[in-house]
């Protein structure tokens, strides 16, 4: 199996082709103490930037639309993949 390392690299270098074909997409991360795990799990968010009407301030504001939240790299990896085939159509 690969490791967290190579896991990661190949994370990044979706994320640039991603942006390249010109869709921004952000991954973040965020860590939390399991007590049942006994260790940390570190959870991935991957976001972009999108526009919307807010009602009651009648203005456009650019907010995160969360595409995808896991604990899970290959899951990070599949999805940017699946972005990936979309964008670069």
């Amino acid at each position: 199996m690969c490791d967290l390392a190579n896991l990661k690299g190949k994370v990044k270098k979706l994320q640039t082709a991603i942006v390249q074909c010109g869709l921004i997409i952000k991954i973040n991360q965020n860590q939390f103490y399991s007590d049942d795990q006994k260790r940390m799990i570190t959870i991935y968010r991957i976001l972009t930037p999108v526009c919307t009407f807010k009602k009651n301030r009648q203005e456009w504001k650019t907010e995160d639309y969360e595409i995808l939240k896991t604990a899970s790299i290959p899951e990070v990896i599949l999805c940017l993949l699946e972005i990936y085939k979309e964008v670069s159509k």
